[in-house]
Parts: structure tokens; sequence; C-alpha cells
């Protein structure tokens, strides 16, 4: 599948959000933006988590041709923390 993002300007994706929401809020009672807005929130955890375990089946196939000793696997364990930490960084500040 083609990276449907990577011919966006960053500022009009972020933008764009903004836009999406503020139309939305003025057509949607509060019911229906809680709604809507815990479905958003809940796709995006979907994504996150999604691209998580990618991240960390990709570190393991990396790693995969040579058996690992244990300061090898905590190292490994370590990057995909990393990894995820930095996307729920970027969830928070985005």
């Amino acid at each position: 599948m083609k990276n449907i993002t990577s011919n966006i300007n960053p500022t009009v994706f972020s933008w764009s959000a903004i836009v999406v929401g503020t139309i939305l809020c003025e057509e949607l009672n509060v019911l229906e933006q809680n709604a809507i807005g815990n479905w958003i929130i809940l796709l995006g955890d979907y994504l996150l988590t999604n691209a998580a375990q990618i991240a960390v089946l990709q570190a393991d196939d990396d790693n995969n041709n040579q058996p690992l000793d244990n300061d090898q696997k905590m190292e490994s364990l370590k990057k995909a923390i990393k990894k995820i930490e930095e996307e729920i960084e970027n969830l928070k500040n985005n």
C-alpha cells in the first residue's frame, strides 16, 4: 500500500484535524461528539498498537539470524520500548 501521508505537508496535515474537528463540533450534539471522539481515539490506539507490534517483529526478524544472548534480548526489548514510548509521546504532542 502506498504511503498516503508522504505527499502531505505536515502543517496542512495537522490543521486538517482542526478543521474537521471544528466542523464536527458545529454539526454534532454533545453525545454524538463524545461517541465520535472516543471512536477516533480507539482507532488511534489500534493503529499505534499495531505499528508497535510490527516494529517489535521487525526488530526480532533483524536479529533472528543468530541466537541472542540475554544482553542482546534485553537491548532488543529496550529498543522496542523506546519506540513505543516515542509513539506515545508523538500522540500526546499531536
